[in-house]
């Protein structure tokens, strides 16, 4: 059995940033609807490509435990515009219209969200729980690397590229369990974790082999030990506390999905040849 993992959150920003400037909206309710489109067009997407209609979507919270040990965990050093503040506001509640109406809408059963964790730790547990399973995990988020084995394939939607243990291990010359390790010395921009000053995650590769030795770098490095432990909690998946998240077979119906594009006046899904589409691309009964 094989399923595909969303992180549901990279998905509804790339989709935010991919309509931008297309305002669409369902004429009976007046609410924007231009997210919630494209967030499925990339689920066919992704269906298509990998011939698996099995999805798993997991979601980060609103709130973080991570910021109970660290309070700038995740903090943006840039304030948004007020053409960003406007555009937020326009795009971030489809985001939860996605989770709490479209996807439940369609049928699918296994949506998950914790209060306090990431998709990332949601993601890690359902994986490390399902050891035999084939997963495709659909991210930007390369600190799912850390997740990497034989029978999974982490997949970036926006560079449009897999990257499977194989590769990992070409690419980095480290096992994937060690990833996290090389964010605890060298941090994390993305989360705003900090790492060893100068340190990047070449350098810290090279450390872990032991190919670094000597030097300013290495020095650097052996003077820090307690803040790659402290981050070592911060980077690895999943963090304390995450819950266990049971799969739940999936049985889609097309009639609920007919039901559900008419809602949303997503009339383009509803041509004869996109419903075959659907249809085909989720097994739809």
């Amino acid at each position: 059995m094989k399923y595909i993992i969303i992180d549901s959150m990279s998905l509804c920003y790339r989709a935010k940033y991919a309509m931008k400037g297309v305002n669409l909206s369902n004429p009976d309710s007046g609410a924007y609807t231009e997210v919630v489109y494209n967030f499925c067009n990339q689920i066919l997407f992704i269906a298509n490509k990998f011939g698996c209609s099995n999805f798993i979507f997991c979601w980060d919270s609103g709130k973080y435990f991570r910021k109970n040990i660290y309070p700038t965990y995740k903090q943006k050093k840039k304030a948004l515009t007020k053409d960003e503040k406007l555009f937020s506001r326009i795009t971030h509640p489809q985001f939860s219209e996605i989770r709490r109406k479209l996807l439940p809408a369609l049928g699918f059963k296994n949506i998950f969200i914790q209060t306090g964790m990431e998709a990332d730790d949601v993601i890690a547990s359902i994986v490390f729980k399902n050891k035999s399973t084939d997963f495709v995990i659909v991210s930007t988020d390369e600190d799912l690397f850390q997740l990497l084995r034989s029978n999974i394939l982490h997949y970036s939607p926006v560079k449009k590229v897999g990257t499977n243990l194989s590769k990992f291990k070409t690419n980095y010359g480290i096992e994937p369990n060690l990833w996290s390790d090389v964010k605890s010395i060298a941090g994390c921009v993305s989360d705003n974790v900090k790492g060893v000053d100068g340190v990047g995650e070449k350098t810290a590769i090279k450390y872990i082999k032991g190919e670094v030795t000597s030097g300013k770098r290495f020095d650097d490095i052996k003077k820090n030990p307690d803040l790659i432990k402290f981050n070592k909690q911060l980077v690895t998946l999943p963090y304390k506390g995450t819950n266990v998240f049971p799969i739940r077979p999936e049985q889609l119906y097309i009639s609920n999905f007919i039901k559900t594009f008419n809602r949303y006046k997503f009339e383009s899904f509803l041509t004869q040849n996109r419903l075959k589409q659907w249809e085909l691309s989720f097994n739809l009964k």
